[in-house]
């Protein structure tokens, strides 16, 4: 995927026993498509990936955001919240996928 903005998700609850990521990424294929990669799973296992493809980046930032969204949705959920770990991008691609993060505190530490 090229041009990509990516972020990176961790919920954690020792008390419950849940250490889950959540990683969402958007950009373009070499066939110029607007995708958007999930990968989730529980931290230190293999993660499920799943590939969803665009004509415009509009779409591409409608699906990541619903996604983002439910994360958001985890407390009352499954008991922890998520929290931000990473988000960035290259080449400042957010400008064309509005992908607005600020739902989630940052990770201390």
């Amino acid at each position: 995927m090229l041009n990509r903005l990516s972020v990176r998700l961790e919920a954690h609850s020792n008390e419950l026993n849940r250490h889950r990521i959540y990683v969402v990424e958007i950009g373009r294929d070499l066939f110029g498509a607007h995708t958007v990669d999930v990968g989730f799973g529980r931290l230190g296992s293999w993660q499920k990936t799943q590939r969803f493809a665009f004509e415009t980046p509009q779409d591409a930032a409608r699906l990541a955001m619903s996604r983002l969204r439910r994360r958001a949705t985890a407390r009352k959920r499954i008991g922890c919240p998520y929290q931000l770990i990473d988000g960035q991008s290259k080449d400042h691609i957010d400008k064309n996928y509005s992908i607005d993060i600020s739902m989630f505190r940052a990770a201390s530490g």
